[in-house]
């Protein structure tokens, strides 16, 4: 048998290098190989990227700053990004070293990219031997973590063929609190005309299709509400529960709903999805699920700025997004001093802004489409 490997696959921006850098922390000294790759700032106050070798703790820059003066034998270049290839060439080096101390007994390679992915570069070819090695069968016993864009996590799988990779489970995750689903459909749908959650998208009432949505996001035994309407005719399965607006909270939107479920799902975080985003991928809400598990903050998207690709901060979504229990807390009091909006909430407490495009389908869809003559 060959090494077991594992990837772990999230969110840029969400700190899974600083996770990794806190667990490496805890763990027998000797024991984790490999190398990170931080930020650091540098003494003019610039941040640069470096390599980490996890045993030795020594760094080597793999990436020219904004002043630097650069040696064009020394550059890789993809987009706004230039790179020293030096720091890879260290890399594939190292990776011979690693593979063959068994002393060594998780192997950490942060982080797979574009570079390997679409250039062939980076740190390839080295890349490819040490995973050729790393599957001989003298590599029983030992584990190897890739960290890997959750956008490039298709890429990744198909080009090194790691069909047995164990995709982002691990003791590197620390504890959280469970995550609960919520569905908020207890709208009047008054632009709408009918109610939203009974609309078929999917050849099924959309309300039943976002709660799919929830449960594949979610662990397999946790449950989802819903908050609804009176009325409101509903076909609930298992660990489905239906709570109504509590009478303290009623009237006021979408925080009545999410107030009123954390009443009924007390030490639990809430991943929160609006009935009317029919196209949404699933892959959204993995996405803050994924991010939550890392960072332990709340997640929410905002769509991406087209030059810098960063979030828009000021157009951020409240109605798909993940809320921390304590943030929920945070919540209760903010509507207890006459806070309203969900939005303003998430704008001003310390949650993870994830951009997002055109391709996940977050879009609210409030009115019925024109029918054509």
């Amino acid at each position: 048998m060959s090494a077991e490997f594992h990837i772990l696959s999230v969110p840029v921006q969400c700190g899974k290098t600083t996770l990794l850098e806190s667990w490496v922390q805890t763990q027998p000294q000797g024991s984790i190989g490999g190398c990170l790759s931080p930020d650091r700032v540098k003494e003019n106050g610039r941040k640069t990227r470096v390599f980490w070798d996890v045993q030795t703790a020594s760094e080597v820059l793999f990436e020219w700053g904004a002043q630097d003066e650069i040696d064009p034998d020394d550059l890789l270049e993809i987009g706004r990004f230039r790179f020293r290839q030096s720091g890879f060439d260290w890399v594939q080096r190292q990776m011979t070293e690693w593979s063959g101390n068994q002393s060594l007994q998780t192997l950490i390679i942060d982080e797979v990219g574009p570079l390997e992915l679409r250039l062939n570069s980076g740190m390839e070819p080295g890349l490819s031997g040490f995973i050729d090695e790393m599957r001989q069968p003298g590599q029983t016993g030992r584990r190897v973590l890739f960290v890997v864009r959750d956008y490039l996590l298709e890429d990744f799988l198909a080009r090194y063929q790691l069909k047995e990779c164990i995709i982002n489970q691990g003791p590197w995750f620390p504890n959280r609190l469970e995550v609960a689903g919520l569905l908020l459909m207890g709208g009047q749908s008054s632009r709408m005309g009918t109610d939203k959650s009974q609309l078929d998208y999917h050849g099924q009432p959309q309300y039943r299709y976002a709660l799919s949505q929830l449960h594949r996001a979610l662990e397999p035994r946790a449950s989802c509400w819903l908050s609804a309407a009176e009325g409101q005719d509903l076909v609930l399965e298992e660990r489905e529960i239906r709570v109504h607006d509590a009478p303290v909270f009623a009237g006021h939107g979408p925080i009545s709903g999410v107030l009123s479920a954390l009443v009924m799902a007390p030490q639990k975080a809430l991943l929160v999805l609006g009935v009317d985003y029919p196209h949404l991928k699933d892959y959204a809400l993995s996405r803050l699920v994924s991010a939550y598990r890392v960072s332990g903050r709340s997640v929410c998207f905002a769509p991406a700025n087209p030059d810098s690709k960063l979030p828009k901060r000021e157009h951020l979504e409240p109605l798909v997004a993940l809320y921390t229990h304590s943030d929920l807390q945070a919540l209760l009091l903010y509507f207890n001093q006459g806070g309203r909006s969900l939005k303003a909430f998430l704008s001003q407490c310390d949650a993870l802004i994830l951009p997002y495009d055109e391709k996940m389908g977050l879009e609210s869809i409030d009115t019925l489409p024109v029918k054509k003559p």
